[in-house]
């Protein structure tokens, strides 16, 4: 099968989970080609190099500006295929756009390979707001949208979501709340298949003999993108007051960078905490693996913000396969990504006093109980998050416009 996958930004180390899928894809035998409007290569997973997914990328225009690069390319196809170039540039022009909009739209068309998939899967709204015209160029081909929920921090909202929606034959998303957003942003609940993210769980082996509390030391971790949504100015306030109570036997890792970090060093100073609190940076998953199998306690403050809420907060998931209990909010799709036994460590978004009693909870659970939940968490995950069946589900899904799936 010949797959044609769409992201906003690839490789993107801040969605490790399109490395997972796009990588799973060959090694089940099918042929894949990606397209995005660009990339973050800070650090780039294993997964990339290891399977060349970084070359089988071709990067399209997304605004006036980024044009010029195109020209040659654009020239080049128009002399190798004049007529389907003018169809295709003629088949998404939009009259309710600007023509500069439309410009854009036509060159990204135009540039598309001549030979159409058999599936097109393009990954959230941003990047379907792209490509929403991929059944003018390919009308034959299964087209799908995964909408993992809404724009990220910083990123302006998407208009005309129900029309962009429409031009799916499939929606999937990964969480009964995530299905909810779609459907409060104009999506028809008849399109929407229920699918979460996977994990491929040969990457993920915690210790046998895996120990908790090592000198003493409760040892806190968070990773991901350093944003507003991820509320970690609750767990570094919730942490301070941890320390006001004497309790000094725990630390604190925080992985990733993003537009919150000098603030967030700025508040670690304000609340005397740098002998406790520590910035690892940006990880590649090796890095995040290795972190995670020497943390005792993942802890995941996320909160809502007008355009984005976790949906399923892949992170806990990958802390659980390494057997890490977790605490987290209650925020959007949460509750329903985690173990039951987890869910006692649950609280509301923002509530610092709620995070700083689960702090001091972990701070004295007995060794047994940590692997206890270590243990019923990796079984949660791998019983339902196994990237091999998962992608067996998806191509089903969109090869029978989710017929083969259950309906939710």
């Amino acid at each position: 099968m010949l797959i044609y996958l769409f992201a906003e930004h690839y490789p993107n180390p801040y969605k490790p989970y399109f490395d997972t899928q796009f990588a799973h894809f060959l090694k089940m035998g099918h042929e894949i080609l990606i397209f995005a409007g660009g990339q973050f290569t800070s650090v780039v997973h294993d997964d990339v190099r290891r399977f060349g997914l970084d070359e089988r990328t071709a990067y399209l225009p997304t605004t006036l500006k980024t044009m010029p690069a195109f020209i040659s390319s654009l020239l080049w196809r128009w002399f190798r295929a004049p007529w389907l170039s003018a169809r295709r540039g003629y088949a998404v022009w939009d009259k309710r756009r600007l023509w500069r909009e439309n410009l854009v739209r036509a060159a990204r068309a135009i540039l598309l390979p001549l030979q159409g998939p058999d599936v097109c899967i393009v990954h959230n709204l941003v990047t379907a707001a792209y490509f929403d015209f991929l059944k003018e160029c390919y009308p034959h081909s299964r087209v799908c949208m995964y909408w993992h929920g809404g724009e990220v921090g910083g990123v302006s909202r998407v208009n005309h979501e129900p029309r962009i929606f429409r031009r799916f034959d499939v929606v999937f998303t990964n969480t009964l709340f995530s299905r909810q957003q779609a459907i409060g942003r104009g999506c028809d609940p008849a399109q929407l298949v229920i699918l979460p993210v996977g994990f491929d769980l040969e990457h993920f082996v915690p210790q046998a003999d895996r120990r908790y509390r090592h000198q003493g030391i409760t040892r806190f971790i968070s990773v991901g993108r350093l944003s507003e949504e991820k509320g970690l100015e609750y767990a570094i306030d919730a942490l301070a007051m941890v320390l006001a109570q004497g309790v000094r036997n725990w630390c604190y890792v925080i992985v990733g960078k993003g537009p919150a970090l000098e603030s967030l060093r700025a508040r670690t100073v304000q609340h005397q905490l740098s002998d406790y609190i520590v910035f690892a940076g940006q990880q590649d998953r090796k890095g995040v693996l290795d972190l995670l199998a020497q943390a005792d306690v993942l802890i995941l403050p996320s909160i809502e913000t007008e355009t984005s809420a976790e949906t399923q907060a892949c992170v806990v998931q990958e802390a659980m396969l390494m057997r890490v209990p977790v605490i987290t909010t209650t925020v959007g799709g949460v509750p329903e990504s985690i173990s039951a036994s987890m869910r006692q460590f649950a609280v509301p978004p923002k509530d610092v006093f709620a995070i700083a009693e689960m702090v001091r909870r972990m701070l004295v659970l007995p060794e047994e109980e940590f692997s206890r939940l270590g243990d019923e968490g990796r079984q949660f995950v791998m019983a339902r998050y196994d990237i091999d069946a998962i992608n067996r589900q998806l191509l089903e899904g969109i090869c029978s416009k989710g017929v083969a799936l259950q309906r939710s």
